[in-house]
C-alpha cells in the first residue's frame, strides 16, 4: 500500500483530474442519450464502441484510486459509490436483458461524487432527512383530512372528481401543485358559492405554508453547512497564519544564533 497523499492520490484527487473525468461522464452521457434518437440507428455500433472504451477508462481510474489508496478508498462513502456504479456498468455489458442494459446511464450520476459543491448538496439533503420526514408526515396527515372533508363536501356535485377517497385525493394533489385549478373549482363554484371557504385555506395551507417547509428546511440546512464550511477555512486560514509566524520566529532565532556566534567569534579574536 502507497504511503498517505503519495503524488498518485494527490494527482487522482487534484481538480484537474475530477475535470477530465467530468467531460468523460458528459461525453458517456451524451453518447447514451444520442442512442435514443432514429436518426442515429445507423450509428449505433460506433455509440457502443465509444461506450465501451468510456468503461475501460472509468475500471482504469477506479483502480488507480485503488491502487493509491489503499483500504482508505473504502473508507470513504463516495469512493465506494463510484466503485459500486462502475460495477453495476460492468454487469450491464455481460447481460442481455434490457433493464440491465438501461442502468448504464447510472454513470452519469458519478458527477455529484466529483464536485465538492455537488457532494456537499447531497450531504446537506441527507442531514434535513428527519425533518422532512416529520414534515412530510403531517402532510399526509393534512392531506387525508383535506381528502376526506373533500369527498364529503363535493361528491354529489362533481362525482367525476370527488367519487372516492383515492379521487378525491388525486384532485387535491392537482390543486396543490396549482394544475388547472380554475378549471377544477370553477364548475363547483357555480353549484355551490361559498365552496371557496374550503379550496382557498386549501391552497394556502397545503401549497404556500406546507410544502414552502420542504425548501425552508434545506435552506436552511445549505446555510448551516456554507456557515461551517466558512469556520473551517476561517481556521485552516488562522492555523496557515500561525505556522507562518512559527517559521518567521524560527528563522529569526536562527539569525539571532548566528549573529551571537559572530560576536562571540569577534570577542575571542579581540581577547587573542
Amino acid at each position: 500500500m502507497l504511503p498517505v497523499n503519495n503524488k498518485l492520490e494527490k494527482f487522482l484527487n487534484s481538480d484537474r483530474a475530477h475535470e477530465c473525468v467530468a467531460i468523460l461522464i458528459l461525453l458517456n452521457a451524451f453518447v447514451l442519450g444520442a442512442e435514443t434518437y432514429e436518426s442515429m440507428r445507423p450509428y449505433l455500433s460506433f455509440f457502443h464502441t465509444i461506450d465501451q472504451l468510456l468503461l475501460c477508462v472509468f475500471m482504469i481510474e477506479l483502480s488507480l484510486r485503488v491502487f493509491a489508496g489503499g483500504f482508505r478508498f473504502f473508507r470513504c462513502g463516495w469512493n465506494l459509490f463510484d466503485m459500486v456504479t462502475i460495477l453495476v456498468s460492468v454487469l450491464s455489458t455481460f447481460s442481455t436483458l434490457s433493464i440491465f442494459r438501461v442502468v448504464r446511464i447510472i454513470r452519469v450520476m458519478r458527477l455529484m461524487s466529483i464536485f465538492p459543491q455537488m457532494r456537499m448538496v447531497i450531504s446537506v439533503i441527507h442531514r434535513a432527512i428527519p425533518g422532512i420526514l416529520s414534515v412530510a408526515f403531517l402532510l399526509c396527515i393534512m392531506f387525508y383530512v383535506f381528502s376526506v372533508l373533500a369527498y364529503n363536501f363535493f361528491h354529489d356535485v362533481s362525482p367525476e372528481m370527488f367519487n372516492s377517497l383515492g379521487g378525491s385525493m388525486y384532485t387535491l394533489f392537482q390543486l396543490m401543485l396549482c394544475d388547472e385549478w380554475s378549471n377544477t373549482t370553477r364548475p363547483i363554484l357555480e353549484e355551490m358559492p361559498y365552496s371557496w371557504l374550503f379550496f382557498i385555506p386549501f391552497i394556502i395551507i397545503m401549497t404556500c405554508s406546507m410544502l414552502n417547509l420542504f425548501f425552508g428546511l434545506i435552506v436552511n440546512a445549505l446555510q448551516r453547512a456554507a456557515d461551517k464550511e466558512n469556520l473551517v477555512m476561517i481556521q485552516n486560514k488562522s492555523l496557515y497564519s500561525l505556522q507562518d509566524s512559527a517559521d518567521r520566529l524560527d528563522s529569526l532565532e536562527a539569525k539571532v544564533d548566528t549573529l551571537l556566534d559572530g560576536i562571540k567569534t569577534l570577542n575571542k579574536r579581540f581577547d587573542i
